[in-house]
C-alpha cells in the first residue's frame, strides 16, 4: 500500500506520515516538492521561484519531521502545470487556477503552432530593431507632483511616465498613467501629492538585452513592459508598440 499526499501543508504530511506508520508500518509515503523549494532537501542550493501553487517553501518550517517520509520527488513546472490542465479536461478536477493559454504561453510553457509563421518572422529579431521604432519616454522623479507630471505628458503628447526614485537615483518605481484616476477619484491622493503615491507598480521591467522571443511572450498578456540598459536609460514598450512592429516583419 502507498500513501501519496500532495504537500500543501508540511504539519499536515508530518501528521499524515505518523499516524499512518502507526497502523501501517511498512506504508511507503511520498512526498512532493517543487524545484526551487527546499523542503526535500535543506542543502539545496538552487532557491527560485517556481509557479506551482500550495507546495514548497523557501524556508524549513519547525513543524516538518522528514522522518516519515520514504522518499521525495522533485517536480518542474511545466510538467506540473501542464498535468494540473490534463487533469481539469479529463477528470473535471478543479487543480489550480493560473492555467490559461496566455498565462501559459507567457511563462514559456506551450507554443501555439498555428501563429508560428508570425512568430517566426520577428522573434529571432535584435530587441535594437525595436527600440529604435519607440517614442522617447517620459521619465520624471517620484518627487514630482501629479499635476507636474501632468503638464509634462502633455507637453511630450504621451499618455505614460516611468517614474524614478529621484534624480539622483534612477532605479524604476514604477509607471504612471490612467491608472492613477481611480485614487485621484476615490480622494487616496490629490493632484498635488507626490506622483510616487499613485503609481502601477506591478510593471514587469526588463533588460534591454532580452530577446525578442521572450519580451513577446511577456506582452502577450501583460500591457506594457519597462526595458532598462546598464546605463539606466529605461524604454517603455506598449502591447501597441510591439504589435506594430511585428506586423512590420511580415513579408
Amino acid at each position: 500500500m502507498c500513501w501519496s499526499p500532495v504537500l500543501v501543508r508540511v504539519g499536515t504530511i508530518t501528521g499524515l506520515s505518523r499516524k499512518i506508520k502507526t497502523v501501517l508500518p511498512k506504508c511507503q509515503i511520498v512526498g512532493v516538492d517543487p524545484e526551487g523549494s527546499i523542503l526535500a532537501d535543506s542543502s539545496e542550493e538552487c532557491l527560485q521561484p517556481y509557479d506551482v501553487e500550495g507546495i514548497g517553501y523557501d524556508f524549513i518550517p519547525t513543524v516538518l519531521d522528514r522522518s516519515g517520509l520514504d522518499k521525495w520527488y522533485k517536480t518542474r513546472d511545466k510538467e506540473s502545470l501542464m498535468m494540473a490542465r490534463r487533469i481539469i479536461r479529463e477528470e473535471g478536477i478543479l487543480c489550480g487556477k493560473f492555467l490559461s493559454d496566455g498565462w501559459m504561453y507567457n511563462r514559456g510553457f506551450i507554443d501555439f503552432p498555428e501563429g508560428e509563421q508570425f512568430h517566426n518572422s520577428w522573434s529571432h529579431s535584435p530587441i535594437d530593431d525595436l527600440l529604435q521604432t519607440l517614442p522617447k519616454a517620459v521619465v520624471v522623479s517620484g518627487k514630482q507632483t501629479i499635476k507636474k507630471v501632468v503638464d509634462e505628458l502633455n507637453q511630450a503628447s504621451a499618455g505614460r511616465a516611468i517614474v524614478q526614485i529621484s534624480d539622483s537615483d534612477k532605479s524604476v518605481l514604477g509607471v504612471f498613467h490612467s491608472v492613477a484616476l481611480q485614487a485621484l477619484m476615490s480622494g487616496t491622493v490629490t493632484p498635488n501629492d507626490p506622483v510616487k503615491s499613485a503609481l502601477d507598480k506591478g510593471v514587469r521591467q526588463l533588460s534591454s538585452t532580452v530577446s525578442a522571443e521572450h519580451l513577446g511572450r511577456r506582452l502577450m498578456t501583460e500591457p506594457l513592459v519597462i526595458l532598462s540598459d546598464k546605463n539606466d536609460q529605461h524604454w517603455l514598450v506598449t502591447q501597441e508598440d510591439f504589435l506594430k512592429w511585428t506586423v512590420t516583419k511580415c513579408t
